[in-house]
């Protein structure tokens, strides 16, 4: 019943993460954004996430890990503003929706 439990609560809080990330990116239907979230070995999340234009010529990417095992959102956030310096805001804006 422990592992079932503690395992259900690592897959909330990868799921909060993900969110967070396509949130700060205001993104449309049409926006090409992609996410795929980890749980490291010492509990902490990982987060990696594509923004890229509908060709692939240009992208947006960024892989992060948690600060602390309880901050999913966080995580989403730091990740978001990563693509963001990177200029996914004008790939987004560039695809029509």
């Amino acid at each position: 019943m422990f592992l079932a439990a503690a395992h259900s609560s690592v897959r909330i809080l990868r799921h909060v993460s993900d969110p967070s990330a396509r949130a700060g990116l205001r993104g449309h239907c049409n926006s090409p954004i992609a996410g795929y979230s980890t749980t490291e070995p010492d509990g902490r999340l990982g987060l990696r996430a594509m923004v890229f234009s509908r060709g692939g010529s240009k992208c947006a990417h960024a892989r992060l890990w948690s600060e602390t095992r309880n901050d999913p959102g966080a995580l989403g956030s730091r990740v978001a503003a990563e693509l963001l310096r990177q200029g996914a805001r004008d790939i987004i804006d560039g695809i029509l929706h």
